[in-house]
């Protein structure tokens, strides 16, 4: 799945706006069950199940490793064929110093 790639080439930067206090919503895949199943057989990229399912297991690893005060996670049983990262460019109104946020 294209977007856990996508996720994986922005952790650092994820990982370096939670430390700064911004906030990160993350809604993924759940790694067992319909989800991940249909996610697979859409995807152009033809992989099996339990590799994409141990993928979403690292990366929720990842996630979980981080202080959790400023993340939220969800997973979900339906397949996302799409990844956003995206800022909100008011928070520097509601952060003092910050450039920009999840």
């Amino acid at each position: 799945m294209q977007t856990l790639s996508r996720f994986n080439l922005n952790y650092a930067t994820l990982e370096q706006k939670l430390r700064q206090g911004h906030r990160l919503r993350v809604l993924i895949v759940h790694p067992e069950g319909p989800g991940v199943e249909m996610a697979v057989s859409g995807n152009y990229i033809r992989k099996e199940v339990s590799v994409t399912s141990s993928r979403i297991r690292d990366n929720l690893q990842l996630l979980c490793d981080q202080p959790r005060g400023r993340m939220k996670i969800r997973t979900i049983q339906t397949p996302l064929f799409y990844g956003v990262i995206a800022t909100n460019p008011y928070v520097a109104t509601v952060l003092a110093g910050a450039a920009d946020g999840l």
